[in-house]
């Protein structure tokens, strides 16, 4: 079967990504690849090292736009470079390290999504960026719906081809929405959980 890896690592130097690809390639011999901005030699060989195709993209970002717009790369990549990947790991990089093969399991849905440990209302962070006049905020009604339920982390999903295809289609519309109606980048976490807890995946 063949599997991917992919994420969005834009302003990372080696030393960032080293705790990422080190403890993955030693249980993953897959394929990898990472959005990028800018390659130095150092960030080349650094990818050379560890076997990840890195696909550069143009234009000023700050943090919210990369988390709003990196669905829109990820499906790019997907479509324009990887057409036969039956299983898709979408995931942060910078803060996330392996223990064992991510795809060491038998997948039973089209998408597999993972609970933080806090439960919305509990964490400052995601209260914020859930109700808090901030990009993406859904409100108070929509705060008071899902506050008592566990965070859903954003940052890693996996899944089919098919289901990692109809998640990133979603997210890309409703962050779109959001864009719109508030006129601004959000970040995609209160948009991830939001579209969870509505329903939106079977």
């Amino acid at each position: 079967m063949v599997q991917l890896i992919l994420s969005a690592s834009i302003g990372y130097k080696p030393e960032h990504l080293e705790p990422f690809a080190k403890s993955l390639r030693k249980h993953y011999d897959g394929h990898v690849a990472m959005i990028v901005k800018d390659v130095d030699e150092e960030l080349q060989t650094f990818f050379n090292k560890y076997d990840i195709k890195a696909f550069k993209i143009t234009g000023d970002y700050d943090h919210d736009q990369i988390c709003n717009l990196r669905h829109q790369f990820h499906r790019s990549v997907l479509e324009n470079n990887y057409l036969d990947v039956e299983q898709i790991l979408l995931t942060d990089t910078r803060d996330v390290v392996f223990q064992a093969n991510p795809f060491d399991h038998e997948m039973t849905t089209e998408l597999e999504f993972f609970l933080e440990l806090h439960h919305y209302k509990n964490c400052d962070c995601n209260t914020w960026w859930l109700k808090g006049n901030y990009a993406g905020a859904y409100g108070e009604s929509v705060f008071n719906e899902i506050g008592d339920n566990y965070i859903i982390c954003a940052g890693t999903t996996m899944g089919t081809r098919t289901g990692i295809i109809d998640y990133l289609d979603k997210m890309i519309v409703e962050l779109n929405r959001i864009l719109m109606e508030k006129k601004v980048y959000a970040t995609d976490q209160p948009s991830h959980g939001y579209l969870i807890y509505k329903g939106t995946f079977p």
